[in-house]
């Protein structure tokens, strides 16, 4: 498969998609995972991460720009982490 990087994040909540790079780059899933927010941690859950999303705060940031909802529901939520090997 072929993967682009997120340049610019969208908005669902007011139908804004995110502006992808040009390039496209040839990558395999190695993993893919469901874990609830709360369980979160940053030893196993944000290595390999962009360097916008290091936390559980920036990512709730950044998942409440997307989403546009509060915190309380995305603690609540279950967030799904993929991992990629590029090739």
């Amino acid at each position: 498969m072929k993967i682009k990087i997120i340049e610019v994040v969208g908005s669902d909540i007011h139908n804004i998609p995110p502006k992808f790079s040009k390039e496209e780059f040839p990558a395999k899933i190695i993993s893919i995972k469901i874990k609830k927010f709360n369980d979160l941690t940053e030893e196993d859950d944000f290595n390999g991460s962009s360097p916008d999303v290091t936390d559980k705060e920036s990512l709730a940031y950044h998942l409440g720009l997307i989403y546009n909802t509060s915190m309380e529901k995305i603690e609540q939520s279950e967030i799904t982490r993929i991992e990629v090997k590029y090739l």
